[in-house]
């Protein structure tokens, strides 16, 4: 079994679809960042779904925390999603 399939499968035994899902993207503060970020949320999820965004800077200001939040319908959409954000210019952290 390929690692995709063990994560999909964790996620089917450990959530209910659809249901409320929450990611945090850590990155380079610029609104480019930002703009990706909302982007591939955007893109990844079905029509219907209007992802909800929150940011954060970092004390310093050199980093920005971007937390989405959206309705999720299959597990393979989350998977493709962290797969999306990892490949963001910037990215620091996907959680």
């Amino acid at each position: 079994m390929s690692s995709r399939e063990e994560s999909l499968e964790t996620l089917r035994e450990t959530h209910d679809f659809p249901c409320d899902y929450s990611m945090k993207v850590i990155g380079d503060n610029s609104e480019a960042f930002v703009a990706h970020v909302d982007q591939v949320g955007t893109n990844l999820t079905r029509d219907d779904v209007n992802p909800e965004f929150k940011t954060q800077e970092s004390g310093e200001g050199t980093y920005i925390s971007v937390t989405i939040s959206f309705e999720i319908h299959e597990a393979e959409t989350i998977l493709d999603i962290y797969e999306g954000m990892n490949d963001i210019e910037g990215v620091r952290m996907v959680m």
